[in-house]
């Protein structure tokens, strides 16, 4: 039935104009258009609340020479991650994992010869990069002179038990770290050993998954012996990042009637990750 106006006013027409309609505002609720996803001018624009998905594939920003610069994927050891690289190629800035076979990945930020300059401590926490320099200072039991010797401030003992000549007082930045210890002896029939201690506990270090750390001086000469704490394996430190942690360490006399001098030239944090 048509109206006046040429209208259909037919009910069976106008439910059927109704369900087309309604099917067009429900297509069009549910579309996905190609309009709201573009790239126009070089420009990769995602519009209208919409989202940009990378399932499974490598997101890359290539240079004009067809240089990756930026990848948001598959990383060197076979984890996904992203790393953004330098016009040459070395790795700038990473989130992935540091060396094969790890669970974990780490953020590191790295110079043009692709030295560590900001890493994340892959087996521990804190920084695996910069390592931070470890303040010690000499240790008297009772107020009395300290002498400036070659290695620097030293501190003299006899004793045959563990003797604390060195003090450490930090706020624990790294996961691990390395010390030279130097020890002379007054004669040559006189020998030592050496420890560093978590004053806490009272506990010598361990390097990383072995036994406690411990430097034996031999007699048989009296200059200065380095005894190298943590030079292949490094120490770990105890506590967590953050912590404030002491240190100290010990030395004492193991054969011979002589003196003991230690100093201690060099302290640091240092990485304990195998990349």
């Amino acid at each position: 039935m048509v109206d006046n106006r040429g209208i259909d006013t037919d009910l069976g027409w106008v439910n059927r104009k109704l369900e087309q309609l309604q099917r067009q505002i429900e297509a069009l609720r549910s579309e996905r258009r190609a309009a709201a996803t573009t790239i126009t001018d070089g420009d990769l624009r995602v519009s209208g609340g919409g989202s940009l998905i990378v399932d499974g594939g490598d997101f890359l920003l290539l240079d004009t020479d067809s240089s990756t610069v930026f990848r948001l994927g598959p990383q060197i050891h076979g984890d996904r991650g992203v790393s953004l690289l330098r016009i040459d190629g070395t790795e700038a800035l990473a989130v992935r994992k540091r060396f094969a076979g790890s669970t974990d990945q780490s953020i590191g930020v790295y110079d043009r010869n692709g030295k560590q300059m900001l890493v994340e401590e892959e087996l521990g926490d804190g920084f695996a990069a910069p390592a931070f320099p470890i303040p010690v200072q000499p240790r008297l039991a009772t107020s009395g002179a300290v002498n400036a010797g070659p290695h620097g401030l030293e501190v003299s003992t006899t004793s045959g038990s563990f003797v604390t000549t060195h003090l450490a007082q930090f706020f624990r930045q790294n996961q691990y770290l390395r010390m030279r210890i130097a020890v002379a002896a007054s004669d040559t029939t006189t020998a030592a050993e050496v420890q560093v201690i978590n004053t806490a506990t009272g506990l010598a270090l361990r390097p990383f998954l072995a036994a406690e750390w411990l430097g034996v001086r031999a007699a048989g000469s009296t200059a200065y012996t380095i005894l190298q704490a943590g030079s292949g394996v490094p120490l770990v430190a105890p506590g967590a990042f953050g912590d404030l942690i002491s240190l100290e360490v010990q030395v004492r006399r193991t054969a011979g009637s002589g003196t003991l001098t230690a100093a201690v030239p060099f302290a640091s944090g240092s990485s304990g990750a195998a990349y």
